[in-house]
This record gives C-alpha cells, sequence and structure tokens, in this order.
C-alpha cells in the first residue's frame, strides 16, 4: 500500500504555513526538481511529482480526494455513468429495437393484407367491369389498398434494416 507522506514536510514547511509560504515553497522546489533541468534523473522526477501532489493537496484538499481522470473510465468521464449502468441502457435500447422490430413486422403483414386485399378488389372490378357497370369507389379503394400495401411495406423494409444495423451496432458494443 503506498504511504501517505505529509505534504507540509514535501514541502519543507511547518503546519502553520500561510498560503502564501505554501506557494513560494512550491515554486521553489518546483523549480529545483522540475525534469527540464535535471536530464533524465528519476529521483529528481519523482520528487517533481510528490512536491506538485503536494501542493495540490494543500491548495485544494477537495481535489485530492476525487479520484485522478487517468483512474475513471472513459465512458464515464463521459458520460457520468459507470460501464454496468451504459451495458443496461445498451441492454434496455437493444430490447426497445427488438420491440420496434417486431412491431414493424407486424406491419408488414398488414400492408402484405391490403395489397392482398387490393388485388382482389381489382379483379373483382375486372370481372364487373365485363359483366356490368364498373364500380368507381370499388376501384378507388383497390387502387388505394395496393398504394398503401406497396408503400407500407417499402417504408417498413427500409426502416427494418436501419433497426437491423443499430441493432448489430450494440451487440457489439455489449
Amino acid at each position: 500500500m503506498k504511504e501517505m507522506k505529509n505534504y507540509y514536510d514535501v514541502l519543507g514547511l511547518s503546519e502553520s504555513a500561510s498560503v502564501g509560504e505554501i506557494k513560494k515553497a512550491y515554486k521553489k522546489l518546483a523549480l529545483q526538481y522540475h525534469p527540464d533541468k535535471n536530464n533524465g534523473n528519476a529521483d529528481a522526477t519523482k520528487k517533481f511529482k510528490e512536491i506538485n501532489q503536494a501542493y495540490r493537496g494543500l491548495i485544494n484538499p477537495e481535489e485530492t480526494k476525487r479520484p485522478c481522470s487517468r483512474d475513471v473510465d472513459p465512458v464515464e468521464r463521459r458520460t457520468g455513468l459507470t460501464p454496468e449502468e451504459v451495458r443496461a441502457l445498451n441492454y434496455n435500447k437493444l430490447f426497445d429495437f427488438q420491440e420496434k422490430y417486431q412491431f414493424n413486422n407486424s406491419l408488414s403483414k398488414i400492408f402484405s393484407l391490403s395489397l392482398v386485399v387490393g388485388g382482389s378488389l381489382g379483379a373483382y372490378e375486372l370481372y364487373q367491369e365485363h359483366i356490368e357497370n364498373p364500380s368507381i369507389p370499388l376501384a378507388l379503394v383497390s387502387f388505394f389498398a395496393i398504394a398503401l400495401g406497396y408503400w407500407g411495406k417499402k417504408e417498413i423494409k427500409e426502416k427494418n434494416k436501419t433497426l437491423e444495423e443499430a441493432m448489430e451496432e450494440l451487440k457489439r458494443v455489449i
């Protein structure tokens, strides 16, 4: 376990030192042990890091209580969520995508039925045209049923393709 050093001792100060004295001692020691002035000296670099940590701990004690940003997961740093929370959200999103995909498949069946009904009405209309007077409203219903079925199947197919891509992407992340 890493031993905690007294920050005042690291800077060579008494515990009753003022903020001005802390800053003055820090600047003096930081210049003395700076890595640029001590080329390749590992001990000086280590001492420089200790001095910086002591200075930060004395000037802003709250900062030393927070975990270093290098110790925090990048996802957590960006979102504020732990990786487990992000994974749970992704599972929920995947579940929603799967539900939408199933709903779209149900709609696709309805549009297919609309195509069948429209085609059947059109065939009936064609049969009636040869036997009796053609029915204009029946022809319009047939046309709209076929148009709705064709358009709906096309739209659902595009939406399902997008959902499939999103689900695959989520599965790779999870």
